[in-house]
């Protein structure tokens, strides 16, 4: 397998080698990843994002709060027992879905009652994005490259230390800070580079599915090949609801 930028699927890679004498025996094994349990998972954990984030127009206000605070405090540690255990990756697959639906729901009920409109636009446009990415990994017309990937490892690094950075100015020089939020053609770059980013990360998380399939890793790798794959939806998500909220913040 490929490196990928995606923490899942680098730790994946690392498990399959150690795995690797027991994918050398001669015994003949049919509980094996397939692109058709891949594609049932990684369906089944998106519908679960989409429900819950659905959920959140209904559910108590506390409710909702209570699971944003876990939302945001657990994603990572979800994640991290997730790619580190193919046991417990259903289970925490599907928590994770539901957390991060709840919690991108109601922050996009929230968009949606100040700017209507701009919360169906990004749902839409992350299903678009994906399948374009899609098509275009399965006619081979993109191919996940050492330069793409390295590319992909630089970017995120750049983005972590921006995302240290602008943290370490709102509270030194809130001033400069808000020049740079205010700052409406340079967001706009921003963002839109940042959704180019997420449809690339598609891109190798596909290619490292791939992979998977073909190296015919144990079965209950389609779960952790699905979370990884949802955990760059929910980024390209994001980013493309913020490009929105940027864009009808300015034309008001």
């Amino acid at each position: 397998m490929r490196q990928n930028a995606n923490p899942i699927f680098r730790n994946m890679n690392q498990t399959m080698t150690q795995e690797a004498t027991y994918q050398d025996t001669m015994v003949v094994r049919t509980d094996v990843a397939s692109w058709k349990g891949i594609i049932l998972k990684t369906l089944l954990l998106v519908l679960i994002t989409i429900l819950a984030g659905a959920s959140t127009w209904f559910l108590p206000l506390p409710v909702v709060i209570g699971f944003c605070i876990f939302g945001g405090i657990s994603s990572f540690l979800l994640v991290f027992f997730a790619m580190r255990s193919t046991k417990a990756a259903p289970v925490l697959s599907i928590l994770y879905a539901i957390t991060q639906g709840i919690m991108y729901g109601a922050l996009t009920f929230i968009i949606e009652y100040a700017l209507p409109g701009v919360g169906i636009m990004a749902l839409v446009g992350t299903f678009g994005i994906v399948a374009v990415m899609a098509f275009l990994h399965g006619i081979k017309a993109v191919r996940a490259t050492p330069f793409l990937v390295r590319f992909v490892f630089g970017a995120l690094l750049t983005v972590i230390i921006g995302s240290l950075v602008l943290t370490i100015i709102y509270f030194a020089a809130p001033d400069l800070y808000a020049s740079y939020v205010n700052n409406y053609p340079l967001m706009i770059i921003v963002s839109a580079f940042l959704i180019i980013l997420g449809a690339i990360m598609l891109i190798l998380d596909f290619d490292n599915a791939a992979h998977i399939v073909e190296a015919q890793a144990p079965k209950e790798y389609e779960w952790q090949v699905g979370l990884g794959i949802l955990v760059t939806v929910v980024w390209i998500y994001l980013q493309l609801l913020r490009f929105l909220v940027l864009i009808a913040r300015n034309r008001k």
